[in-house]
């Protein structure tokens, strides 16, 4: 692994622990957005070793384009990440 990803991962770690502490007090909508950008970083990060395929890429796509116009309000986060989990199963599923 080079020392910049794992500088990368480090710095990942760094905020989904801090986002978990966050947790505690910050409104609800905090946590899966946290989530999201965590998939989004490690998603680059698997892209800039060039490892990432053509669905990941796709699905990188799709919660960026998502990702803002879901932020404020719950119905439309949970159905978002309903459709997220769908797309990262299937896509895990033809990794076999």
């Amino acid at each position: 692994m080079k020392p910049q990803t794992f500088i990368k991962i480090a710095h990942l770690v760094c905020y989904m622990s801090s986002a978990a502490r966050g947790l505690l007090d910050e409104p609800l909508l905090y946590g899966p957005m946290r989530l999201i950008e965590s998939i989004i970083s490690l998603i680059e990060i698997i892209e800039e070793e060039g490892i990432a395929d053509s669905e990941l890429l796709r699905i990188k796509k799709v919660i960026n384009q998502e990702k803002y116009g879901v932020r404020n309000n719950l119905i439309q986060l949970r159905n978002f990440l309903e459709i997220l989990v769908i797309d990262i199963s299937e896509w895990l599923d033809n990794l076999y």
